[in-house]
């Protein structure tokens, strides 16, 4: 018999801000809370605090919801990184996500030395955000399989900032061509377990 619960489709904007980063973080767990409650078996992630109440919710309207678009920048694009990695895989966001923003939010980890010649940023984004994200979403992944994979369709977003650029060439009103440096970059990740049928 089919189920009668009424899908609730989520796009997420998650914006950017190192003091943002935690509270977004917080609320990306929560969305992902409610993502895992409103599956048929929601036992088999384990759950969160939150993961019973949103079940019950669930069950009393008659409703599932899903993310399945993500867009964000700087510190909300690497929550909606991890959030889309969770979706991918069919896991739950870690539990420390919380914990992990904390440390990676602590200017005193974050701030190069002064004294350090030749820096290529003022913090030490590669060093220390980039390592966390990669074990995070190792952590996430883990024991993931193509052919039993669960997950669900999902496009994210990220935009990001190209620091050499590009050179670009536009007209003004009058029509005379003038060069900027383009520095916008989108990064886009893309999975459809069920692939659309091509169009006309």
């Amino acid at each position: 018999m089919p189920d009668p619960r009424r899908e609730v489709r989520l796009a997420l904007v998650l914006n950017g801000g190192v003091s943002l980063a935690i509270w977004i973080g917080g609320v990306t767990k929560e969305i992902d809370e409610l993502r895992l409650a409103s599956e048929m078996d929601p036992s088999r992630f384990g759950g969160g605090k939150t993961s019973a109440l949103y079940a019950e919710l669930m069950t009393i309207l008659k409703q599932s919801a899903r993310v399945d678009v993500i867009a964000g920048a700087s510190a909300g694009g690497i929550n909606g990184i991890l959030l889309g990695a969770a979706i991918f895989s069919g896991r739950p966001l870690p539990p420390s996500l919380r914990e992990i923003w904390i440390g990676l939010g602590d200017f005193r980890a974050l701030l190069r030395s002064p004294s350090q010649r030749d820096a290529p940023s003022l913090m030490k984004g590669d060093d220390v955000v980039l390592a966390q994200l990669r074990r995070t979403i190792g952590e996430i992944l883990a024991g993931w399989s193509a052919r039993a994979r669960p997950g669900s369709d999902v496009f994210l977003y990220v935009t990001a900032t190209d620091l050499l650029g590009r050179w670009l060439n536009f007209h003004d009103s009058t029509g005379r061509m003038f060069r900027e440096r383009d520095h916008r970059r989108v990064l886009s990740f893309q999975y459809q377990a069920t692939p659309l049928a091509p169009g006309p």
